[in-house]
């Protein structure tokens, strides 16, 4: 019998046992229809993600010979709301605490005066308070400012593209260091956010 053989390497977690695949491959023809209208139409996609003083990041580059090790910490330090697109572009919230369809319809309106021009199309998950009653009677008005809301199936992530940016942020581009204090986190995150598609940038395929 020929010996299996094994590499030391990180376990992605994945729902893709527990979603429904016709589902999530007929959305992702979907996607790729609406990119292919880039002349005709702005393709957006929206989620939220919390940042604490747990690191997520399991490894860290530190001196031969020392322990460095952080404190394990509890409670929600910052909640960021974002809206990605392709290219990179990018337009960020955020605030203490969690996430409340009122903050959803406020960044949605704040999104939609900054950079609805024309027809917007923005993805996202569907989070209780991104379908709440509140918020699907907020999207007749939306849709007459040109803003389409295009909710995902249940448990397909890999089809919302900002998935990425909230990967990069804090496996990648996130110091151990900033997890030290409150405030050295909330500093680090923010300069990352203001400086997206210049020096943090994410190359789609």
């Amino acid at each position: 019998m020929k010996r299996a053989s094994y590499s030391y390497r990180r376990v992605r977690k994945s729902l893709k046992a527990t979603r429904d695949q016709l589902l999530f491959d007929l959305f992702a023809q979907e996607i790729k229809h609406l990119q292919a209208q880039s002349t005709e139409l702005d393709l957006w996609f929206y989620d939220e993600s919390s940042f604490h003083l747990n690191p997520t990041a399991p490894y860290a580059w530190q001196p031969k010979g020392s322990d460095l090790s952080l404190p394990a910490q509890r409670g929600n330090v910052l909640t960021v709301a974002g809206f990605l697109k392709k290219n990179n572009s990018f337009e960020g919230y955020y605030h203490q605490g969690s996430m409340d369809q009122d903050l959803f319809i406020t960044y949605i309106e704040d999104f939609i005066e900054r950079r609805v021009n024309r027809k917007t199309v923005v993805v996202m998950d569907r989070a209780s308070f991104h379908t709440s009653a509140k918020v699907r009677e907020k999207s007749k008005q939306w849709q007459r400012q040109h803003l389409y809301i295009q909710l995902l199936p249940a448990y397909c992530p890999e089809l919302n593209l900002i998935e990425h940016l909230w990967r990069m942020i804090k496996h990648q581009w996130l110091p151990l260091t900033a997890y030290e204090s409150t405030q050295r986190l909330t500093q680090q995150v923010l300069e990352i956010l203001q400086n997206i598609g210049r020096k943090y940038r994410i190359t789609f395929a």
